[in-house]
């Protein structure tokens, strides 16, 4: 077997597919993701990965197989196949009915893309399955979810907070999961406050998940335009925020009664 460089590899690919149309065919061989790139006039070229740092290759045109297992540069990171994409193809291409898939496949699918090695895709699933099971993520699981564009520090004290939230029974250990994953307050953990309200007969918290600020005056006029209260009555408890889905989470009295605009509606506060 003969072992080439990465850019070897990239130029034996391109030179089947670059510049035509081909028809790309994810599958399993032996357990291992093999992808068919077929094309008209140049025949296809074959991969299968062999573990996250090798690739073995071939073409119609050079049936002799050859090995890359050298660790791409920066700049060519990104022409390297992730783990997790190449599974997913296979995974769509050899399950055709969703209901037949296991929850490990689902997740693949939604996901795939994002793992670039079989252990970091197996590690982001682990992580979902915890907060399905309403197990609560350690501080370095966390940390791992959110992903590296945020502020080391500044992620520990959003973890902090939620632990705190966890052990006062505001929130569930599941949900501190889903705080990493959707981004929510990130950048600004002071914004992960609660109150608690009246909803469906029972008394239940309500989390912010939005970490825009906004003024004041502002929350005022999104209150009365979209709830009717008047503005001059209208006084707004905290910081206001507000996030780019549209959502509020807006504490406010009018006349002596205290509310809420949260993601979830309007609702009466009646403790803080």
């Amino acid at each position: 077997m003969k072992y080439v460089t990465f850019r070897e590899y990239q130029e034996a690919k391109l030179a089947i597919t670059d510049g035509v149309e081909y028809v790309k065919k994810s599958s399993l061989d032996d357990g291992r993701i093999k992808n068919t790139y077929t094309t008209e006039g140049k025949g296809a070229f074959y991969e299968m990965l062999i573990n996250d740092n090798c690739i073995e290759f071939w073409s119609d045109s050079r049936p002799e197989r050859r090995r890359c297992d050298e660790l791409p540069t920066l700049e060519e990171k990104g022409l390297w196949p992730a783990y997790g994409e190449l599974l997913a193809d296979a995974i769509r291409a050899n399950t055709p009915f969703f209901s037949q898939m296991s929850d490990f496949e689902k997740f693949t699918l939604d996901n795939g893309h994002k793992y670039r090695t079989e252990e970091e895709l197996q590690a982001g699933y682990n992580r979902a399955w915890k907060s399905k099971h309403d197990i609560l993520l350690t501080e370095a699981e966390f940390m791992l979810e959110a992903g590296p564009r945020y502020d080391a520090e500044i992620l520990k004290v959003a973890y902090d907070v939620l632990v705190k939230l966890v052990k006062q029974e505001k929130i569930k250990p599941g949900e501190v999961y889903r705080f990493a994953r959707y981004e929510w307050c990130l950048f600004n953990p002071e914004a992960i406050i609660t109150y608690e309200i009246f909803s469906c007969g029972r008394d239940e918290w309500v989390v912010n998940i939005c970490d825009t600020e906004i003024s004041k005056e502002e929350a005022v006029v999104k209150i009365n335009r979209e709830w009717g209260f008047e503005a001059s009555r209208i006084n707004i408890i905290g910081i206001p925020y507000y996030c780019a889905s549209d959502d509020q989470f807006i504490r406010f009295d009018c006349a002596d009664v205290s509310w809420l605009w949260a993601s979830s509606g309007l609702h009466r506060v009646y403790e803080d």
